[in-house]
């Protein structure tokens, strides 16, 4: 038993440890090893080693029908390296399901007092490791999403202000890249690299939904494709659409506050009224159940 209360500890450090060093920005590009200072440079080797392992184990699997990676997942990872620094390729990504997947079957196997419960603890185990990076990746794209939504507001109100003074959506946007920082600064960014290397503005608004993972950034986008169709005003539009989304924003708020006003009750009616009761209704049945006794 001793040496199952060890063995699971380290491979949960483990693969904490090598989670934690893949979030790590700038220790993973492969070639630029020597540009790492100190500890930097001996984690940079550490994870560019990783990172190989994983890419040569992930591309044995490229292709087969149960290891292939969808393509929001894709787009996501490609997202990864872009905003967070983070490199990891398709492949990499499915090395390191892999690797988890036996690290944890392992240390699931260990366990349980007959074969048939190791097995079945392994194959639990194993399953729960090969759908961390998923659920890493899940976490990643839920805190873009809601970055993008909290941002979406302000953005369209630039825009409603830059297009009030003239200018066109290409340079309105433009100008919100260059005076706004956020994840939907990416977007807007990618849009304008579309148009400057002669993209269609339809098509790069297309692109745009494609690669976006907000709803309502979808929608927006798909205003702004009617009105390139049909010649509305830009400015009418990004004017009516702030305003419909901050009346969301107000609807979204009051919903809040409603499911908090009735959130509050279960501590009310399970912890405070309880103790309220026990410490007034306490002392009085213990004095009656004196006086009874008394008698």
């Amino acid at each position: 038993m001793l040496i199952y209360l060890i063995i699971f500890p380290y491979y949960i450090f483990l693969c904490l440890v090598i989670f934690h060093f893949i979030k790590s920005r700038d220790y993973y590009r492969t070639g630029n090893n020597k540009d790492y200072p100190g500890k930097r440079k001996f984690f940079g080797i550490i994870i560019n080693k990783m990172n190989s392992i994983s890419f040569r184990i992930g591309r044995s699997l490229t292709g087969r029908r149960w290891f292939e990676i969808k393509k929001e997942n894709k787009e996501l990872l490609r997202l990864l390296e872009h905003e967070n620094k983070i490199f990891l390729t398709p492949d990499t990504f499915m090395g390191y399901r892999i690797i988890l997947f036996i690290l944890f079957l392992i240390a699931g196997s260990l366990f349980g007092s007959s074969l048939l419960n190791s097995g079945i603890l392994g194959i639990i185990a194993g399953v729960t490791g090969y759908f961390i990076p998923n659920m890493l990746l899940g976490k990643f794209r839920s805190i873009r999403k809601n970055e993008i939504e909290k941002d979406l507001p302000y953005v369209v109100d630039l825009l409603a202000v830059a297009t009030l003074s003239g200018q066109n959506i290409y340079n309105a946007m433009k100008i919100v890249v260059e005076k706004y920082r956020g994840k939907i600064c990416i977007e807007l960014s990618n849009f304008i690299k579309d148009i400057d290397i002669g993209v269609g503005k339809i098509q790069a608004y297309k692109n745009m939904m494609d690669r976006s993972i907000s709803e309502d950034f979808k929608s927006f986008i798909f205003l702004l494709i009617q009105a390139e169709k049909y010649g509305s005003s830009i400015n009418e539009i990004l004017k009516q659409k702030s305003s419909h989304i901050k009346f969301e924003a107000y609807q979204n708020l009051e919903r809040k506050i409603r499911r908090i006003t009735v959130l509050a009750l279960f501590p009310l009616v399970f912890l405070i009224l309880p103790s309220f009761i026990i410490l007034v209704g306490g002392p009085l049945i213990f004095s009656l159940g004196g006086n009874f006794l008394m008698f």
